[in-house]
């Protein structure tokens, strides 16, 4: 018995300014159950206020690459961090300037992968998840618990 393929119209935008970052975001709100992938472009890091403000005035889920665009109100982001990336960086300068072949430079892949969710956006009537907790978990176990507890609230609340 072969499974069946998800039902997912996906829908590229090529984003170049405000007015039609603008326009994309209010013709997938016509849309019904849809949602946004937003990737990193210099446009997208340039107007990640406006996406943030516009995905949530129409109720629309997306999932950034960055802290900084939930920052700036998005709902969840999941990608690497920025700053391990450029510790990675200048590890790498030292090697050049110390006279390493590029051929004997290490390949690096992120070693730190952050969830970040605002849970402001996931409940627009401002009363929060279930676990209001901003400490930090003792045990991994704790901290897995609560953000799935967390992200199974965001997607409700937007999905009701």
């Amino acid at each position: 018995m072969q499974a069946s393929a998800p039902a997912v119209q996906v829908i590229p935008a090529v984003l170049r300014n405000a007015a039609v970052i603008t326009d994309a975001i209010e013709s997938f709100a016509r849309e019904p159950n849809g949602g946004m992938i937003v990737h990193s472009q210099p446009v997208t890091t340039a107007h990640r206020h406006l996406l943030a403000a516009l995905a949530a005035q129409h109720a629309q889920p997306a999932i950034y690459p960055y802290r900084f665009f939930v920052e700036a109100g998005g709902l969840i982001s999941y990608g690497t961090d920025l700053v391990e990336r450029w510790r990675n960086v200048a590890g790498y300068v030292d090697l050049i300037l110390r006279g390493t072949p590029p051929a004997d430079l290490p390949v690096q892949s992120p070693t730190r992968i952050e969830l970040v969710i605002n849970l402001k956006a996931a409940r627009p009537d401002g009363a929060g998840a279930a676990h209001r907790r901003r400490r930090r978990g003792d045990r991994m176990r704790r901290r897995l618990i609560v953000m799935r507890d967390i992200v199974i609230s965001a997607c409700r609340s937007f999905f009701r």
